[in-house]
């Protein structure tokens, strides 16, 4: 009677282990974020002198808004922004 049990006991828990590997329960996965893809068909190809003049745009477009962030942030940096404008002029 002991034997027996033991052998069913043994063939559950190898059937579990086997119904464990081949079943995985399906994980569920965080959703991902697809990247923006910019479409080629709207915008025309630039190429070498005008690829780098809007480069340069971009770059002094940069700066310009960092240097109003910085003049929100700052009021000394108006004056002083208003002063070398006034100096051009």
């Amino acid at each position: 009677m002991t034997s027996t049990f033991l052998v069913l006991s043994f063939a559950a828990i190898v059937i579990y282990i086997f119904w464990v590997l081949l079943n995985p329960r399906k994980k569920t996965s965080q959703k991902k974020t697809a990247k923006k893809q910019i479409s080629k068909k709207n915008r025309p190809a630039l190429k070498g002198k005008e690829n780098k003049q809007q480069a340069a745009l971009s770059r002094a477009y940069k700066i310009r808004k960092e240097k109003i962030n910085q003049m929100k942030k700052d009021p000394e940096l108006i004056g002083h922004v208003i002063r070398h404008w006034l100096r051009e002029k």
